[in-house]
Order: structure tokens, then C-alpha cells, then sequence
């Protein structure tokens, strides 16, 4: 009996950590309640925070994939904007992708900056093409760690406004949790 126990918890051990290691949350901006381009401040979504720390963002009810979404305004004519994102339980997770919009007819700049106990760990820049649609974006090297995440949108002269939509971070369990297990 025992040996058949084993056999059987062994496998769903396993399943359960490939689980939680790979458990990504998307921040869709689903639970923004204000209306279309109220001042964006903080707001939190599957155990994130997001904050405005520099420039201006608005609350986009309007355009999103789909909509709600974060914009970097004030529309017409936008200025460099910064928004942090920490886990709230304060443990540490992996940038994989997110959702970008440049409005208008020149192509805007996201940064995008993770940080582990105050030291950058990642840095990838690009140019958002001015299509007036979303680009998804796939970090190419997902499995850095950080625990604070800035995203930048440095718009260019012509830029109406950016939209930035689903971000997907995957959060890693800290190594007691899956000892747990």
C-alpha cells in the first residue's frame, strides 16, 4: 500500500511544482473603475501593484486588447511616463510579456527595467510602431528575476498618446513554499 501511495503522490508532487513555477498572472487592468482618461495613480490586480511614478497616466475605457487599458497622455500630446509594478506580498517574479499601443504617426520608446534588491537585473528597449494598434511584446530572456519592474513610454514629437494592456508576470514561489509541497 505504501509503495502505491508513493507512486501515486510522487507524480502529483511534481505536477504541483511544475505548476506553481510556471503560474504567470496577467494584469489586464480589468478592475479600473473611473472613467475614460481619469488620472491613473495605483491599482492592484492578482497580487501587483501598479504605480504612476513619473509623467501622466490615465485610465483608457475607450482603446484597449480589450479594453480597459493604461494610457500615457495627456492625449494630443503625451510626456515621458513611468509606471512601477511590485508584487504585493513583496516576493520576487518574471517579466514575460505585455501589450503596447503608439498612437499616432511616429513610433514612441518603451523602456522596460527589473530590479532585484535595489540592482538592475534587466533592461530591453524598443520603438512601438505608430500603428494605432496593440504590438505584443515577448521578453526574450523571461527567466530573470526582479522585484520591482518599471515600464517607460518615451513618446516623440507626433505621438498622440501609448497604450500599454495585459502585462504577463510570472510569479516564483519562494524555495520554503515548494518544500511545502
Amino acid at each position: 500500500m505504501l509503495k502505491t501511495t508513493i507512486r501515486f503522490v510522487a507524480p502529483l508532487m511534481v505536477a504541483a511544482l511544475g505548476a506553481l513555477a510556471n503560474a504567470s498572472q496577467v494584469i489586464d487592468f480589468g478592475g479600473l473603475s473611473g472613467n475614460n482618461l481619469d488620472p491613473f495613480s495605483t491599482y492592484q490586480e492578482d497580487g501587483y501593484q501598479v504605480d504612476s511614478v513619473a509623467g501622466s497616466w490615465f485610465e483608457g475605457h475607450i482603446f484597449g486588447n480589450p479594453v480597459p487599458s493604461l494610457v500615457c497622455g495627456p492625449v494630443g500630446n503625451p510626456v515621458l511616463s513611468t509606471i512601477k509594478i511590485t508584487r504585493l506580498d513583496a516576493a520576487v517574479f518574471q517579466f514575460l510579456s505585455l501589450d503596447v499601443s503608439s498612437n499616432g504617426v511616429t513610433h514612441d520608446g518603451i523602456l522596460v527595467e527589473g530590479y532585484l534588491n535595489n540592482t538592475l537585473t534587466f533592461s530591453i528597449g524598443a520603438s512601438i510602431p505608430g500603428v494605432n494598434t496593440f504590438q505584443h511584446g515577448v521578453n526574450p530572456t523571461p527567466n530573470v528575476l526582479m522585484d520591482t519592474m518599471y515600464i517607460t513610454i518615451r513618446p516623440v514629437d507626433g505621438s498622440t498618446s501609448a497604450n500599454l494592456d495585459n502585462i504577463e508576470l510570472n510569479s516564483v514561489p519562494e524555495p520554503a513554499t515548494m518544500t511545502v509541497l
